[in-house]
């Protein structure tokens, strides 16, 4: 009984390794291989060198850049979702940017949601 129960399991793990290298489940390999997920994986996880451009294009700034207020409310719920960088984009302009931690417009930093 004992050896039908081991190689059940031994064949359960078998199955899960295996469809942890199909595309669809590959997050669940990932996860084994390199745990959860921050800003700072590029330290540490593969990465793809994509060659810059011959000229950058900067986002322009608008006229009331970082003259709106937003409310100490909402900044104290970014800065606790360990959000490191916010910016606002509005008609093709830069209006509000702001930093935590120590990170600045240069950062090297993952993009997750930016992306």
């Amino acid at each position: 009984m004992f050896k039908k129960i081991l190689f059940s399991l031994l064949a359960i793990v078998i199955i899960l390794v295996g469809l942890s290298y199909t595309p669809q489940l590959s997050h669940l390999r990932n996860f084994a291989k390199w745990g959860v997920h921050t800003i700072h994986d590029y330290k540490t996880h593969p990465t793809r060198l994509i060659a810059s451009g011959n000229k950058p294009q900067f986002w322009p700034i608008d006229s009331n850049y970082n003259k709106g207020v937003i409310p100490d409310s909402l900044l104290q719920i970014i800065d606790s979702n360990d959000t490191h960088a916010f910016i606002v984009i509005q008609d093709g302009k830069l209006v509000y940017e702001k930093y935590w931690d120590g990170y600045t417009p240069k950062t090297l930093s993952g993009s997750f949601s930016a992306a």
